[in-house]
C-alpha cells in the first residue's frame, strides 16, 4: 500500500490510466479529481477516535448488546507498517 501511495503521487498519469481503465471512468475526470486525494498510508490518532465514537453511537443506539467501550487499540497492529514507514504511525500507545 505505501509503494502504491507513492507510485499514485509519483506517476500520477499512468496511476490515473490504471485506475481509469480498472473501474471504467473517465480520465479526465480523474485528472480533474485527482488532487483531492491523499495517497499515504498511515494510522494516526484519529482512527481511533473515530472507532470511539461510533461504538459509542452504537451503545447509545442499543445497535449492540456491549455496554463497554472496547480497547481498539488491542486491535491495531501497529508494527507493521511501522516497520515500512515509521512517520506513518502516530497513534498513541
Amino acid at each position: 500500500m505505501v509503494r502504491a501511495g507513492l507510485f499514485c503521487s509519483d506517476s500520477p498519469d499512468t496511476a490515473r490510466q490504471l485506475v481509469a481503465e480498472a473501474l471504467k471512468l473517465d480520465v479526465a475526470e480523474l485528472k480533474a479529481l485527482w488532487p483531492q486525494y491523499r495517497f499515504n498510508v498511515t494510522l494516526d490518532q484519529g482512527l481511533l477516535l473515530a472507532l470511539e465514537d461510533e461504538s459509542r453511537w452504537a451503545i447509545r443506539n442499543k445497535l449492540t448488546d456491549r455496554t463497554d467501550m472496547p480497547n481498539y487499540l488491542n486491535h491495531v497492529y501497529l508494527d507493521a507498517l511501522k516497520a515500512v514507514s515509521p512517520t506513518a504511525v502516530t497513534v498513541i500507545h
